[in-house]
């Protein structure tokens, strides 16, 4: 790929240190969305237990998400000086320290410390993940290994209610803090394995030790990185408002919560199950083609649920066409995202892009508290939205193959610097 090193067009064997990297990266990943999703069904126990209300309990979920928004692209930029690996290893050491700290919080405020505690340490492992991912996987077959982690995150975030209800009822609410331990201590060790005795990723690409000095911020301005984050926080915008709307459309019309969780099922499995085939197709196609296809399937199954409000039946048949879609596209536009900027930029560049997914985010969540989504009029002007919003993500995806134009970074970056 364009601005790859010599050494990194060689890549590294597909053997089994790739295994332990991979799986060891879906691992780790994977932590963030769980302990985003999990805690979620604890809150009104965790309120009991502190004497404070429900509604306050929210702000061990939003102070967890709002430092993930906030640091992880400067997590990224310290893998950028310091190493990937090195600082992947102590935020995983980090998050397992904290958590089991955390479950034995004897207040109400320590626990929020905790939570935040954990963000810190979180908000380093996506981007430096990302970046090892990048550095050490041969350009043609990233797309699949990016599915195959964008795969194990998206699994983080569907399991995190299922196991968080589970250990609550039969553990109680602590419970859900030191299950994270087993899972960084496993990652540490496959992490370890797949990067003995192999040539650091760093150190051709920056780092404190390699002695260059990490790209600049400026460099993010490249069109294809920006086309990638503009195609995240736009078809972001769309699968939150599908989550969102369908539950509460659902249960004003009296459905159970087994069968809204069914529902919403349909479309969450598609985000698991697809991102390695759309990750095959951008290593054969080109990082472009399976964004396009993907998100424009998204845009399909977002207005057949807009128009069919009324009919579950097709309500629920659109939501797995928008989760399946979704699936096919966001592999591809994370590794296309990350070939966009050079290697020494990498952790930096991965911190943005998953910033920018948690706005797509909190736009949906406004567009939903702002409309009376529980009545067919109401679900449907949200999820007209999203099928606008989504055909932006289409014409961005179309960009994300974009080369560097020297007269834009020109404008936006200055003239090239002196070696």
């Amino acid at each position: 790929m364009p601005g790859d090193p010599p050494a990194e067009r060689t890549g590294v064997g597909h053997d089994r240190r790739d295994v332990r990297l991979v799986t060891g990266s879906v691992l780790a990943g994977s932590l963030v969305p769980l302990n985003s999703t999990m805690i979620v069904v604890a809150l009104a126990d965790i309120g009991h237990s502190f004497g404070v209300s429900k509604s306050s309990t929210a702000v061990l979920v939003t102070a967890y998400l709002v430092a993930m928004l906030v640091l992880q692209p400067l997590g990224g930029r310290a893998g950028d000086r310091l190493g990937a690996t090195a600082v992947t290893r102590g935020a995983l050491a980090g998050f397992a320290v904290t958590s089991a700290v955390t479950a034995a919080a004897p207040s109400f405020a320590l626990l929020l410390a905790g939570r935040c505690g954990q963000a810190l340490f979180g908000a380093a492992l996506i981007p430096n993940l990302q970046a090892t991912l990048r550095r050490a996987i041969p350009a043609d077959r990233r797309g699949r290994v990016f599915g195959t982690f964008s795969a194990g995150v998206g699994a983080g975030a569907a399991v995190g209610p299922l196991l968080g209800g589970l250990l609550v009822a039969v553990w109680g609410w602590r419970a859900l803090l030191p299950v994270s331990v087993p899972i960084c201590l496993a990652a540490l060790f496959l992490l370890g394995g797949a990067t003995a005795d192999r040539p650091d990723p760093d150190a051709a690409t920056g780092g404190l030790a390699a002695g260059p000095a990490p790209a600049r911020w400026t460099e993010l301005a490249r069109p294809g990185f920006v086309a990638a984050c503009a195609a995240q926080a736009t078809s972001n915008f769309c699968m939150y408002s599908v989550l969102l709307v369908a539950p509460l459309l659902l249960s004003g019309r009296h459905w159970h919560a087994g069968a809204i969780g069914a529902a919403v099922f349909a479309m969450t499995a598609g985000m698991v199950l697809f991102p390695p085939v759309g990750g095959r197709l951008a290593d054969t196609r080109g990082r472009s083609a399976p964004v396009v296809g993907g998100f424009a399937a998204a845009a399909l199954g977002a207005a057949v649920m807009a128009a069919a409000v009324s009919h579950p039946g097709a309500f629920i048949a659109g939501m797995a066409v928008v989760g399946a879609g979704t699936g096919v596209a966001v592999g591809s536009l994370q590794a296309a995202a990350m070939e966009a900027v050079p290697a020494a930029a990498a952790g930096t560049a991965g911190g943005v892009f998953s910033t920018v997914r948690y706005l797509g985010s909190i736009a949906a969540s406004a567009a939903v508290a702002g409309s009376a989504v529980g009545e067919p009029a109401g679900a449907r002007a949200v999820l007209v939205a999203a099928v606008v919003v989504m055909a932006v993500a289409v014409a961005a995806g179309s960009r994300v193959d974009a080369g560097d134009r020297s007269a834009l970074r020109t404008v936006w970056v200055g003239p090239p610097r002196s070696p």
